[in-house]
């Protein structure tokens, strides 16, 4: 059965239901985007038309990246969304949600410009939060980071999405950006 929910702070739909199936059962994308089905998580995400998209794997964790520029072809990239998946990994008893999410992101804004200040959320299992900072690199000039990290509290699956652009270009790249982390698809199972 499938279960739609819309979670109002992070803007972002979940759906909790089996991915593997037909493209039907998958809401409509928005006009300029596609989705990116990934099997192996259960989980869908939004392409923008145009964009490049890239799989890793390594240990348990898997590694999508939507990208403006082609990762393979010139080896990095600087627009684009991030996520990061691995199922099971969060263990209770080293630690509760709550406090991880608030050390994750403490330790995560230093040395940093915090554009959004730190926010938390509970939606069903998931307990979560995001933060939106501003880098400086030397050679790369200033970026803006958003980064959302969501926890499964029933199977400890991890789910961490950054999208990043050069901050002169934030405006432009996040019209691009903010639908993808409004609208995405994960599993409750994972």
């Amino acid at each position: 059965m499938k279960k739609l929910f819309f979670l109002p702070l992070f803007s972002i739909l979940f759906v909790y239901s089996d991915l593997s199936g037909a493209q039907e059962k998958m809401p409509p994308p928005p006009d300029g985007y596609s989705w990116e089905r990934q099997a192996e998580t259960k989980s869908a995400f939004l392409k923008p038309s145009g964009w490049f998209y890239k799989k890793t794997k390594q240990g348990e964790g898997w590694g999508y990246f939507i990208t403006k520029e082609n990762i393979d072809k010139e080896g990095r990239f600087f627009t684009g969304l991030s996520v990061f998946i691995i199922p099971k990994s969060f263990k209770k008893e080293t630690s509760s949600i709550p406090s991880f999410i608030k050390s994750f992101f403490g330790e995560l804004s230093q040395g940093a410009k915090v554009v959004t200040p730190f926010f938390e959320k509970e939606l069903g299992p998931f307990k979560g939060g995001g933060i939106v900072l501003r880098r400086e690199d030397a050679k790369e000039g200033a970026y803006i980071v958003y980064t959302l990290l969501l926890i499964n509290s029933q199977t400890g699956g991890v789910y961490n999405l950054i999208f990043e652009a050069p901050a002169k270009e934030w405006e432009k790249a996040w019209a691009i950006g903010e639908p993808m982390l409004k609208k995405f698809m994960i599993d409750t199972d994972i």
